[in-house]
């Protein structure tokens, strides 16, 4: 191909990786009231890690932050496509046994929410065995109302495993678990 046609071609492409990250950025954007309400974490509008945006239904919940998702077409995660049915691991999540009590009420809530329902599912860049670690939206970031209610506690993947934004609303929803005595922060 010629320089010009050349040119052309990425630029078309960029576009279209463009257009993906903006459709992505639009359908989670945050109202006015919201950012107000989560100030001391900054803007959520101005986040400077991208996502990748995948849908699907949810056909299991076998834990209280594992999702068996039948994703739509095919989806980018670094440098390789996943497509059909995945397992999905909420990200930033350390999840009491799974045979505990507390487990099982995780794990309901999480089904509760989810099951049968189409997702929104966000890869984050940090991958660490088979399941794909990713933030699900379904109405609200299923890891928040997870840690919210206390079924999870916050655990760090380490940098760029999630946004600075993300992590810190994460680690304000423990923090009001912890407060209120929920969950796994119950005093016995």
């Amino acid at each position: 191909p010629t320089k010009r046609e050349e040119s052309v071609r990425w630029t078309a492409l960029a576009g279209s990786v463009a257009v993906l990250m903006t459709v992505g950025c639009a359908q989670h954007r945050v109202s006015a009231a919201e950012v107000r309400a989560d100030a001391s974490c900054g803007d959520p509008n101005t986040v400077s890690q991208g996502y990748v945006l995948c849908q699907g239904t949810v056909s299991a919940v076998p834990d209280g932050a594992t999702l068996v998702v039948g994703i739509e077409g095919p989806c980018s995660v670094g440098e390789s496509v996943v497509t059909g049915r995945v397992v999905v691991r909420l990200v930033q999540l350390q999840l009491p046994a799974r045979r505990s009590p507390l487990g099982m009420r995780a794990q309901q809530a999480l089904a509760s929410r989810v099951m049968g329902k189409r997702v929104e599912v966000l890869p984050s860049p940090y991958q660490h065995g088979g399941d794909l670690v990713a933030m699900v939206v379904s109405g609200r970031d299923q890891s928040e109302l997870q840690l919210e209610a206390g079924l999870a506690r916050y655990r760090n993947f380490g940098d760029y495993a999630l946004d600075w934004y993300r992590a810190c609303v994460y680690q304000r929803a423990e923090a009001t678990a912890r407060d209120r005595r929920v969950g796994v922060w119950e005093r016995k």
